[in-house]
């Protein structure tokens, strides 16, 4: 479960588009990683790990602990998509 104030990462099914989930659960999308059901997220409450996993997240982890899957998970491979992303946080 990721800590309070701190960046984690969400991984969801395929098929499942994560901002909507992190959003709906409070937290605050930084980008995508490599696909749209992994993201990389700030939020401030410890239990949106719990959140998260009530709609479908596969694992919920403190974005520190995935630094060795930083190039592959977290790198930002869909551009569009992310650029999707800010536009919706504006």
């Amino acid at each position: 479960m990721p800590e309070q104030s701190t960046s984690s990462v969400a991984f969801f099914k395929p098929d499942i588009d994560a901002f909507l989930p992190v959003i709906n659960a409070g937290g605050k999308p930084i980008r995508y990683g490599k696909w749209k059901n992994v993201i990389l997220f700030y939020a401030d409450d410890p239990k949106i790990g719990e959140r998260l996993s009530a709609t479908g997240a596969l694992l919920v982890i403190n974005a520190g602990s995935a630094k060795g899957c930083s190039e592959d998970v977290l790198r930002s491979g869909a551009g569009a998509s992310n650029t999707r992303m800010n536009e919706a946080l504006r």
